[in-house]
């Protein structure tokens, strides 16, 4: 995952990181999406 943000230039507090990685601990696929007009990132976390 942090390959991924870094390619993008998208960066997380620890605080979010966290969150994400606890979610990923329980659902093993993960896309991330960046509204380029908003900069608003949506991190959608599924089952596989």
């Amino acid at each position: 995952m942090e390959h991924l943000l870094k390619e993008n230039k998208i960066y997380f507090s620890d605080q979010i990181k966290l969150i994400i990685d606890n979610a990923l601990n329980k659902y093993s696929c993960y896309s991330v999406f960046l509204e380029e007009r908003t900069n608003f990132v949506y991190i959608l976390i599924y089952k596989n």
